[in-house]
């Protein structure tokens, strides 16, 4: 089995070593290795290795941030769907 991905050979010119590095790391053989989001390879390539990656552990849904919001725009949702199908119903 091979342990590495293939060296992306001499770099270009043009393009810095991070970012080599960051298209090293999404092609990754093993994916414990990869990145965990499009986002952050995103963000690596257009800042580099050095910069501050957005912090993607606090990602939450509207649900888990607040649940009586999330579960009153389902309500407006349905209430909305609701008066749909009685104005179509009477017409």
């Amino acid at each position: 089995m091979i342990d590495a991905a293939p060296p992306l050979g001499a770099p270009h010119p043009s393009a810095a070593r991070s970012r080599n590095d960051a298209i090293a790391k999404a092609i990754a053989i093993d994916p414990a290795r990869r990145y965990g989001d499009v986002l952050e390879f995103a963000f690596e390539v257009e800042n580099g290795a050095n910069s501050v990656r957005p912090d993607m552990s606090n990602k939450r849904s509207l649900y888990e941030r607040n649940p009586l919001l999330f579960w009153q725009a389902i309500c407006a949702l349905l209430a909305l769907a609701l008066a749909l199908v009685l104005a179509r119903r009477t017409i």
